[in-house]
C-alpha cells in the first residue's frame, strides 16, 4: 500500500510539472516568438571596428583642428606680409610716384568701367573702320575701362621667385580671365602663375624675363581660344581703338621710366602690365607689381616713353629694345 502510495504520487508531481512547463512555453511564446514581430539582431561587430572606427575619427578632428590651425597661422601671416610690404624700406621694393590728381579725377566705376559680358553690337561698330576713320570721325569713345580683374604678382606680399618675376605670367592671366569673362579666385591665380612658369621652362628652358613674342607664344600655348596680335611703333590712337573694342593690351616697359623712384642701380630694368582703360589724359593699367595696382593712371606721355620690349642682357640698356604692344582681340 505504501509503495502504491509513493508511485501515485510521483505521477501526480510528474503531471503538474507538465501542465506548467506548457504553460510557462506558451506564454513565452506569446511574449517572445510573434513571427509578426520578429526583429532580425544587429551582427555584432568585433573590437576592432570600433576602435578603428574611433581611432578614424579622432584622426579626422585632428585634421579638422590642424587646417583651422593652419588657415589662422595663414591669415597672420598673411597680414604679417602685407604689414611688411606696405611699411618696409627695403630699397629693392618700388615705391610708386602716385599721381593723386589722376585718382581724384577717376570717374565713378558704375559709369566707366566695361565688363566684357555688356559686349554687345555697340563694339562691333568700329570693327569695319579703319583706326584714321574711327579718330577722324570720333568713333571712339571719350573714355572707357575694362573691367579686367586684379591681383599683384606677389599676392600673399612674398618677393620670393617665382612671384617677384610673375608679371608677364599674372598680365596674361588677368587679360585672360577678362577676355573668358570668367571669376577670378586667389587660388586659381596662384595656379595659373605655377602653371605658366612650368609651361615656360618647358618651352624656353626659363621664366624670368620674356619678351613680347614669348608672351604671345605662351598665351597662345596655354590658352589658345583667343587671338593674339603684336603691333610695332603702336600710336595713341591705334590702342585707344583697340581698348575701344575691348581688347586687352599686355605691354613690355623699361620700369624706371614708369617713375618708380626705387629702383636704383638699374634694377629692375624690365616690366609688364596690362593698359586697361583711356581717358583725355591718361592710360588706366593693372599695374600687377603694387597693391595700388588697379586702375593705376600712367599719362600718355610716360607710357609711350617707357613702351620697350625685352633686350638681351648683355645689351643692358632696356630703352634699345622695340616700341611694342601685345593685344588680345576676339
Amino acid at each position: 500500500m505504501k509503495t502504491k502510495t509513493i508511485v501515485f504520487w510521483f505521477f501526480w508531481v510528474i503531471a503538474l510539472l507538465i501542465v506548467f512547463s506548457v504553460v510557462d512555453i506558451a506564454e513565452l511564446k506569446q511574449q517572445f516568438i510573434n513571427q509578426d514581430d520578429i526583429v532580425a539582431a544587429p551582427v555584432p561587430q568585433p573590437r576592432s571596428y570600433f576602435v578603428e572606427d574611433a581611432q578614424e575619427q579622432q584622426v579626422d578632428d585632428q585634421e579638422v583642428q590642424d587646417q583651422e590651425a593652419d588657415d589662422v597661422q595663414d591669415t597672420e601671416e598673411i597680414d604679417e606680409a602685407d604689414a611688411d610690404f606696405v611699411n618696409t624700406e627695403w630699397t629693392w621694393l618700388p615705391e610708386i610716384i602716385v599721381d593723386e590728381d589722376a585718382f581724384n579725377d577717376l570717374p565713378e566705376n558704375e559709369e566707366w568701367e566695361v565688363s566684357f559680358g555688356d559686349i554687345d553690337d555697340a563694339s562691333g561698330d568700329l570693327e569695319d573702320v579703319s583706326i584714321k576713320q574711327a579718330v577722324e570721325q570720333e568713333f571712339l569713345p571719350e573714355s572707357i575701362n575694362l573691367d579686367i580683374p586684379f591681383y599683384t604678382q606677389a599676392p600673399e606680399g612674398d618677393r620670393s621667385l617665382p612671384w617677384k618675376e610673375a608679371c608677364e605670367e599674372s598680365s596674361i592671366i588677368l587679360a585672360a580671365y577678362f577676355m573668358n569673362n570668367e571669376s577670378l579666385w586667389l587660388t586659381e591665380f596662384k595656379q595659373e602663375v605655377y602653371n605658366l612658369v612650368d609651361l615656360q621652362n618647358e618651352m624656353f628652358g626659363k621664366y624670368i624675363d620674356t619678351s613680347v613674342a614669348e608672351t604671345k607664344e605662351l598665351f597662345d600655348a596655354y590658352y589658345g581660344i583667343w587671338r593674339t596680335q603684336i603691333i610695332d611703333n603702336p600710336t595713341i590712337e591705334e590702342m585707344k581703338y583697340h581698348l575701344a573694342q575691348w581688347h586687352p593690351i599686355v605691354a613690355p616697359f623699361a620700369w624706371k621710366l614708369l617713375g618708380n623712384s626705387n629702383f636704383t642701380n638699374g634694377w629692375p630694368r624690365y616690366h609688364m602690365l596690362v593698359i586697361k582703360g583711356y581717358d583725355d589724359e591718361y592710360f588706366y593699367t593693372n599695374d600687377v607689381w603694387t597693391k595700388r595696382g588697379k586702375d593705376f593712371p600712367y599719362t600718355y606721355d610716360v607710357i609711350m616713353n617707357s613702351l620697350h620690349d625685352l633686350v638681351p642682357v648683355w645689351a643692358w640698356d632696356i630703352t634699345n629694345g622695340a616700341k611694342r604692344i601685345l593685344v588680345l582681340t576676339k
